[in-house]
């Protein structure tokens, strides 16, 4: 069975969805402890449908917005769709699984409307540290992987809506700014949040 849209309320819903991505932006932004994220905007946000495909993105970064679908379908290959639950946060910086460098750390979070899951909330952000052989971990000389700071293949950073302090207590050992990592993320975190309340809003 088909279902006929009119041009006019596609157009609208558009538009509704592109303002759900923009006041992520905007909530990451304000939030942020790091002047790369809210004075250089290296970052991005946007809401995926739930197989992974961009519907809606918020004007930064489009390099960034671009790695979003690839690397959602990579970790849906490790954690199924089937396995988030209300509440979740996915986090994944690897390479290895279609991110950039490991300081662009991207967060997913499924948006759930009356039991099922409708979209995905999504944000990708420079962190100004995270280990490594230099501070700012970009490392010119750099020769493998190792060099270049933690690594995050996909984990629950938040499951069910409580936040996996085994992994923030990891990062605060591991990076030379724990305050700004650990506040930008939950940054990311506030975004995503958003993004769910406005999309069920929707």
């Amino acid at each position: 069975m088909s279902t006929q849209i009119d041009n006019i309320s596609r157009d609208v819903f558009q538009y509704e969805v592109v303002s759900v991505a923009e006041e992520m932006s905007m909530a990451l932004k304000k939030s942020a402890y790091s002047s790369i994220i809210w004075d250089m905007l290296d970052y991005a946000c946007g809401v995926l449908d739930t197989d992974g495909n961009t519907i809606a993105q918020a004007e930064t970064i489009p390099a960034q917005l671009g790695i979003m679908p690839t690397a959602v379908k990579r970790i849906f290959e490790k954690i199924p769709l089937t396995e988030w639950h209300d509440g979740d946060v996915i986090i994944c910086n690897d390479p290895f699984f279609g991110c950039t460098h490991t300081l662009d750390i991207l967060l997913f979070s499924p948006v759930f409307y009356e039991g099922e899951i409708i979209a995905i909330a999504a944000t990708v952000a420079h962190h100004i540290d995270l280990g490594g052989k230099v501070p700012g971990t970009e490392a010119a000389d750099a020769v493998e992987i190792f060099e270049e700071g933690l690594r995050f293949p996909p984990l629950k950073l938040v499951d069910r809506g409580a936040p996996n302090e085994t992994i923030f207590a990891m990062i605060d050992k591991n990076v030379r700014d724990p305050q700004a990592c650990a506040g930008d993320l939950r940054a990311q975190i506030a975004s995503c949040r958003t993004g769910e309340r406005r999309m069920r809003d929707l």
